[in-house]
């Protein structure tokens, strides 16, 4: 198996008290939920295509019961083999039992992630594309409670969150952010200077170009 932590930078992060007292049982109580819930959306071994080469074959990676990872024979990707058509967007964001998980595990944690998360998130941004902080306009798709436009909002920074889930939406207007609930296809080119989405689904921040909106 490849060592995929190769070259990964190793952050200080205490996960105490960036995760719920039973983390691990609710994760595993809320897949068992979506697991079956979107059962349907887990395509055939035979219809696998690589999300970023279209390559149509790919050798199992992990696996946790029916659902499977596999890894592109080209690329190396790794990626899951669903229908996104099934499982997706507000269907899947705005279900009961992922607000219920997503209140107890970010939202309920929002005020260590925006001082541990959000400063390392902009060190690295800066590193990677040489910008002073008054040169950003950052665009953060799928921003999610909103966290990290929140330090940005306290740094002065320039910045605007794209959130499709409505309860996520609510949190981030409740701290007084930037956020709106459209689609990415609504901005305006050239409006930014960078584009963040941390922790988006594969298949759409590979739709994103490496750094910004020209």
């Amino acid at each position: 198996m490849r060592n995929i932590f190769k070259n990964y930078r190793i952050f200080d992060i205490d996960p105490k008290r960036s995760r719920s007292k039973d983390f691990y049982k609710n994760m595993l109580e809320y897949r068992t939920h979506v697991m079956k819930r979107f059962a349907s959306a887990i395509k055939n071994p035979s219809k696998f295509s690589c999300l970023l080469c279209g390559n149509k074959k790919g050798k199992e990676f992990l696996a946790l019961g029916k659902y499977k990872l596999y890894e592109c024979s080209r690329c190396a990707l790794v990626s899951p083999n669903i229908d996104f058509a099934h499982a997706g967007g507000h269907e899947m964001y705005d279900d009961p039992k992922n607000i219920k998980d997503t209140t107890r595990e970010i939202v309920a944690t929002y005020g260590y992630r925006k001082k541990v998360h959000a400063p390392e998130r902009l060190a690295y941004l800066i590193e990677k594309t040489g910008l002073k902080k008054s040169q950003i306009k950052l665009l953060d798709v799928g921003c999610g409670p909103g966290y990290f436009l929140s330090y940005l909002k306290d740094k002065k920074i320039k910045s605007k969150g794209l959130e499709l889930t409505e309860f996520l939406v609510g949190v981030c207007r409740k701290y007084g952010l930037n956020v709106a609930s459209t689609e990415l296809s609504k901005e305006k080119l050239g409006s930014y200077s960078v584009l963040t989405a941390h922790g988006q689904p594969a298949e759409y921040a590979l739709s994103l170009p490496a750094h910004g909106i020209f």
